[in-house]
């Protein structure tokens, strides 16, 4: 009885999950280049979004992707093609504001305020040693929001930069109230590693064990951090890459995962409530490796996250997660008009409508 009972539970909840996610499709259409990785992404609403990469790429769409058009970049020409867009936050269809990660000097933030047309260069690294390669802000507020970008560790702890005017000026975090990090422990090139959430800024770490959170519980940034096990699978070459919080402040998901490889005992999504002051080993997420995941605004349980082998989606705030596609991403982000949109290599677009879901 007890063997029957458990074999009925097991094909409830498959189909349960397969009614959930019916009518759940990536539309992907191809952008202005094949030659280029995406690892930036904002997604303002359903028409308006911004993408930055390799080569030096900017574009933008202000239709919902039908068109895309090349954003003037902020580089010169000499220069454009070794240089890459790692993160990018845009506030409207022409505020903006651009991270181009690279060792030393190399490491530099640009802001835009009429789509590119005019660039002014609002930081540059000056040590050596740091190397910015993710940028995070708190709010569309304006000329008034909070950003925060992190480098991999310099004399054992992380290297922050904050803004409070929406990327214009920036100043060096203290770090005397940083944790300090493993010796292995270091930022992944595919991560979308900082976050700015209700909650306080959370910065996701690879090491060899679980990979971790750092993280503050105000938006003082010099008063005290704590560094969290993500409770994820490593690997040598893995870690976590990216925290996601919902708008309201109390789910979050910390997604990662090992790179080099593929088991079926491996752990790429942890869920947290209230804080992330520790992070519950999800279960359902497959493949190597997830590299970024979006709150859908407008449902309080359902996040999608994206990686090289494919994209999930969770019904119940992160605990359980099932496929979505098979379609390789690199980015995500879903706004409060239920369209969640993913960028990756090959200069490949997709469009992702929630609508369809039955549920809030």
């Amino acid at each position: 009885m007890k063997l029957l009972t458990a074999l009925f539970y097991t094909a409830s909840l498959a189909l349960t999950c397969a009614a959930q996610n019916e009518g759940l499709k990536w539309v992907t259409s191809p952008t202005l280049r094949k030659d280029v990785q995406y690892l930036g992404m904002s997604a303002i609403n359903k028409d308006v979004v911004w993408l930055s990469g390799t080569h030096g790429t900017i574009i933008r769409t202000t239709d919902g992707g039908a068109h895309w058009e090349d954003v003037p970049s902020p580089v010169n020409a000499s220069e454009k093609y070794s240089v890459t867009f790692k993160a990018i936050h845009a506030f409207s269809d022409k505020f903006a504001v651009v991270l181009a990660d690279g060792a030393g000097s190399h490491s530099r933030i640009f802001l835009t305020g009429n789509a590119g047309e005019r660039w002014r260069q609002t930081f540059t690294n000056n040590e050596q040693a740091a190397n910015y390669q993710c940028m995070g802000f708190g709010s569309t507020d304006g000329r008034r929001a909070m950003g925060v970008a992190a480098s991999g560790p310099v004399n054992g702890r992380l290297r922050l930069i904050q803004t409070i005017d929406a990327g214009e000026t920036w100043t060096p975090v203290s770090q005397a109230k940083f944790p300090l990090t493993e010796p292995d422990e270091k930022l992944l090139p595919v991560s979308s590693c900082v976050t700015v959430s209700p909650y306080g800024v959370y910065v996701a770490t690879a090491d060899t064990k679980s990979g971790r959170t750092h993280s503050t519980v105000n938006d003082n940034l010099a008063l005290g951090w704590q560094a969290t096990s993500a409770n994820l699978t490593a690997g040598v070459a893995g870690g976590a890459s990216n925290v996601a919080f919902h708008a309201n402040g109390l789910n979050a998901v910390v997604v990662g995962g090992p790179i080099s490889f593929s088991s079926s005992n491996s752990t790429l999504a942890s869920w947290a409530a209230l804080g992330g002051d520790y992070w519950y080993r999800s279960t359902g997420a497959q493949g190597t490796f997830l590299s970024s995941a979006s709150w859908a605004p407008l449902r309080s349980q359902v996040a999608v996250a994206v990686g090289p082998d494919g994209s999930v989606i969770t019904h119940d705030s992160g605990k359980t997660w099932e496929a979505l596609g098979k379609e390789s991403f690199t980015r995500v982000s879903c706004n409060d008009q239920d369209m969640c949109w993913a960028a990756g290599e090959g200069g490949v677009v997709g469009k992702l409508d929630l609508s369809v879901l039955s549920f809030r």
